[in-house]
């Protein structure tokens, strides 16, 4: 029996895997999800004169149902993705990361180890290891006269160890630092410096002034040294 048998035995029935893939003898794909069709229009690579790219999904890892994953895209080992998840063209997915229900990553962005995302990534957004988004990373479209998605626009950077609450919004080419806690429902349109907290529409408070029970978190532990 080949390694690709074993793939399609390892994937209901229902689930559609483009031919351009390489899926791991131990990956388990849901009910009507897509593996490695792109996300976006055909007629994009006939003009562009480009060849699919090979979706790559690695060791251990568990497909919900009708989830899609794009062209080009790596998911690393040991990775979840829940039903519905949407993780778009050419995009790295770190290992042990778990995409809740629903959730989606957008083309090109890179998703650290560990990392946990539960809201809306925006195009070319790089999220670092150890880091759980719950809000959005999203472009500015300050500027209506560019395409929707202009190539243009900056993407949020985020490194490591960041939480980004439910509701909340990194919007633009902003970068955040280390150990960030982002409040539910922020807005944030500035640099984030690591080991703040912040809260509102850009009111960032270093921890060391921070009042809340967060202060003695050891998620900001490295920062009490």
């Amino acid at each position: 029996m080949t390694s690709k048998d074993i793939i399609f035995e390892k994937a209901r029935t229902t689930a559609i895997i483009y031919p351009k893939c390489k899926i791991a003898s131990n990956v388990v794909i849901g009910d009507f999800s897509i593996i490695g069709k792109s996300s976006r229009p055909i007629n994009n690579r006939m003009r562009s004169n480009t060849m699919p790219k090979e979706t790559v999904i690695q060791d251990n890892c568990f497909i919900g149902s009708y989830v899609t994953i794009g062209e080009g895209t790596i998911i690393e080992k040991n990775t979840t993705i829940e039903d519905y998840g949407v993780i778009e063209d050419n995009v790295k997915i770190g290992s042990s990361s778990y995409i809740v229900h629903g959730a989606r990553v957008c083309g090109k962005s890179i998703i650290g180890n560990n990392c946990v995302i539960g809201g809306f990534i925006a195009e070319r957004s790089n999220v670092g290891s150890h880091s759980r988004v719950f809000g959005m990373l999203i472009h500015k479209q300050d500027d209506p006269s560019k395409n929707w998605d202009s190539l243009e626009e900056e993407a949020p950077q985020v490194e490591r160890k960041v939480i980004v609450g439910m509701g909340a919004q990194v919007i633009g080419g902003v970068h955040v630092g280390n150990h960030v806690y982002i409040c539910s429902g922020a807005v944030v349109t500035k640099d984030v410096p690591s080991f703040h907290v912040v809260l509102g529409v850009n009111k960032i408070v270093p921890i060391s002034e921070w009042e809340g029970n967060l202060k003695d978190s050891l998620f900001f532990v490295s920062s009490h040294g």
